[in-house]
């Protein structure tokens, strides 16, 4: 289960295994739409979502973004590249989500980039899936049945 962009929630009670409790609460749910990323989102509701979600400096646990990226994006890309001015030490390559999370918990990754970062991977890996719903009549058409039923929470 991916964690939701507002970060780890604790669970009202729990049972024997509180950290499961914990993931549960805490994963990504349609009914809070600004709390996860969709296939259909457009670039900037994936901008306006991350920029928005939870990425405390330096902190692994509950962190949303750094989840995304071990369980998302370096799937997808063998590496990536934090694109950064030079006055903040120029753009950096991350072979592995090892290096990237290193980065992050020593301060040299700042969570700007990181977001600006997840951005940047999270569109690419989406686009493909968002241009055959636009694109294709019967995908569209079955995306505007299933966007249309109501959330109830």
């Amino acid at each position: 289960m991916l964690m939701n962009l507002e970060g780890a929630a604790e669970p009202e009670g729990f049972d024997e295994e509180k950290d499961v409790d914990i993931q549960i609460s805490s994963k990504m749910s349609k009914s809070k739409p600004q709390s996860s990323i969709f296939v259909h989102d457009t670039t900037d509701e994936i901008r306006e979502k991350i920029m928005a979600a939870y990425c405390p400096a330096k902190i692994v646990e509950g962190n949303p973004l750094l989840d995304y990226a071990n369980h998302i994006v370096f799937r997808g890309f063998e590496s990536i590249t934090v694109e950064r001015k030079p006055k903040f030490g120029g753009d950096i390559d991350y072979a592995s989500y090892k290096n990237l999370e290193k980065a992050y918990v020593s301060g040299d990754l700042h969570p700007l980039d990181l977001k600006t970062t997840m951005v940047t991977y999270l569109d690419r890996m989406v686009d493909p899936i968002r241009t055959h719903f636009e694109k294709k009549k019967s995908a569209r058409e079955m995306l505007e049945l299933v966007m249309s039923y109501q959330i109830t929470r």
